[in-house]
């Protein structure tokens, strides 16, 4: 997708936009972009990726372990009506990649608080966590800003519900003990960096 995209359209043009995109593709071509991306990965030192996966496109590529790859499976409808679809489509896109890739790492999570509906929030608030770590959420959208040089995401945590809280379920829970600790009132819940992501 590097280039295929144009930019500055706001969020509904770029949408619109990488749907558009994304259907321009064939098979051999995704599968050499996603070759040619991890190979510059590998060549810039990376050793580890947090990736976005609305599809399974990558999980062949990943299940080589070239990398270290934490999935985050996005869900992604702000229409109450479409909450069930958009879940089970999240769900069914986690069950092929554990055929393909049995023991990777991944979390279906909502794309942003506002792309999200309240219904579909709470179903995936319901969902265990493999590995203990809560609930991820895309936290900042903007452009980044320059300060002193240096590029940073802006700071949208003060948007984020200041608690992340669902019904009791009647659904296992993961064993692992939770890594943050308990969320201070009036203040947003705490989130490992790795699940902050601006784009």
């Amino acid at each position: 997708m590097k280039g295929a995209i144009a930019e500055r359209t706001g969020l509904l043009g770029f949408i619109k936009n990488f749907v558009a995109a994304r259907k321009t593709f064939s098979t051999e071509q995704i599968e050499n972009g996603l070759m040619a991306g991890e190979k510059e990965m590998l060549q810039n030192g990376i050793v580890a990726v947090g990736d976005i996966s609305n599809a399974a496109d990558s999980f062949p590529q990943k299940a080589k372990r070239n990398l270290k790859y934490y999935t985050f499976i996005e869900a992604f409808d702000f229409l109450p009506l479409n909450a069930e679809k958009e879940f089970e489509r999240a769900r069914s896109v986690a069950g092929e990649l554990e055929k393909i890739f049995p023991d990777a790492n991944f979390s279906i999570v909502p794309h942003a608080p506002y792309s999200v509906s309240e219904q579909l929030f709470q179903q995936l608030a319901l969902l265990p966590s493999p590995q203990g770590e809560g609930l991820g959420v895309r936290a900042a959208t903007a452009q980044p800003t320059k300060l002193n040089g240096q590029h940073s995401a802006p700071n949208s945590m003060a948007s984020l519900p200041t608690s992340i809280n669902s019904p009791k379920s009647n659904l296992p829970t993961s064993s692992a003990p939770s890594r943050s600790s308990p969320t201070p009132p009036n203040k947003p819940p705490s989130m490992p960096t790795a699940m902050l992501r601006g784009g």
